[in-house]
């Protein structure tokens, strides 16, 4: 079956899904349940510091607002290094399944196991994004502050200089930071539809590399890119309708995520939320995380099982199309 009948492909995924001898449903609600469970342990440990710090006042307190000011801000590493390994056991135990090989939660810590590999594999991809980032910015603002509404932003933030509406440290008076972020939101709008078209043009050739990675215990992370750009080569037109035609899923996750800060945004489109800020902003956060959960757990192995066995029928056709090698010829000066 050649990797260009989405239909088909999607159809085999589903198929090898069912008749996985492991428990691919089992295996998604692990990794949703516990991404979920750490992700609110280290939210309310940072709102339990922050309520720390705020009941501390005064140079007595400056050591500890210090000391917990550092927790914090080690605390915030703890999801972002955890759905790095977590997710690569994820992506492995699926590819296993469409492969006919059972998982269990062991192969969602084949992760962990591969802590050096995955790490530069992720340092790697941090590098080439974070630069696709900046590459963005700059065109945005170009863009924005061309047109009238990028004008309107300066005179907001010209007039509340001029006539004092601003803080000794510079900062504009809250009122005017409310109608200075309603003017860039055109702004941020356009930077998000740049930063998509761009972001997904420097990821595609990388899309594989995750798979590559955990597919071989000694393929360091070099190497899977390598093997990712190889596949992709002549290949985007296919990922690329393959990632329209989950749009709805991709949606899904977005609007989570936009759920998760909606308390921050709520105010600056003019709607009070009937609560104390601190209330807000944990009833948001379970509701995103809780969306998330279960849009992962109904929606995740149906979408990864299809890349995973995009991954594996280039893989297997790569493998086909390579040349035998010859057997070393024995060398007649060798008398041992």
């Amino acid at each position: 079956m050649p990797v260009e009948d989405q239909k088909a492909l999607k159809q085999e995924a589903r198929q090898r899904l069912e008749s996985a001898p492991g428990d691919p449903k089992k295996m998604v609600f692990l990794h949703a349940l516990i991404l979920a469970a750490v992700s609110l342990t280290v939210f309310l440990i940072n709102g339990f510091l922050d309520t720390r710090i705020e009941s501390t006042s005064g140079l007595s307190g400056l050591q500890t607002r210090t000391m917990l000011a550092s927790i914090q801000s080690l605390l915030s590493f703890i999801p972002t290094a955890f759905v790095m390994f977590w997710t690569m056991g994820y992506s492995y135990s699926i590819l296993r399944a469409v492969r006919g090989k059972s998982s269990d939660i062991s192969t969602l810590n084949e992760g962990f196991r591969r802590f050096g590999p995955i790490l530069r594999y992720n340092i790697l991809e941090y590098v080439v994004l974070s630069a696709a980032v900046m590459m963005c910015l700059v065109p945005s603002l170009m863009v924005f502050f061309s047109t009238p509404m990028g004008m309107k932003a300066l005179e907001i933030a010209d007039e509340g200089m001029k006539n004092g509406l601003a803080t000794a440290d510079g900062y504009l008076a809250p009122e005017l930071q409310t109608q200075l972020v309603r003017a860039m939101l055109p702004m941020m709008a356009i930077y998000s539809v740049i930063l998509g078209v761009v972001m997904w043009l420097v990821a595609c050739p990388f899309r594989l590399a995750q798979f590559a990675l955990m597919e071989e215990q000694k393929t360091g992370a070099v190497a899977a890119f390598l093997t990712s750009m190889q596949l992709m080569r002549g290949r985007w037109k296919q990922m690329l309708k393959l990632d329209l035609s989950f749009w709805w899923y991709y949606l899904l996750l977005a609007l989570m995520q936009v759920l998760v800060v909606l308390d921050l945004v709520l105010p600056f489109v003019g709607v009070e939320l009937p609560m104390s800020a601190d209330a807000a902003s944990l009833v948001f956060y379970v509701l995103g995380l809780a969306g998330t959960a279960v849009v992962s757990i109904l929606l995740k192995n149906r979408v990864t099982s299809v890349y995973a066995l995009f991954y594996d029928k280039l893989r297997n056709s790569q493998v086909m199309q390579e040349p035998a090698q010859e057997a070393p010829r024995p060398n007649p000066w060798n008398y041992q």
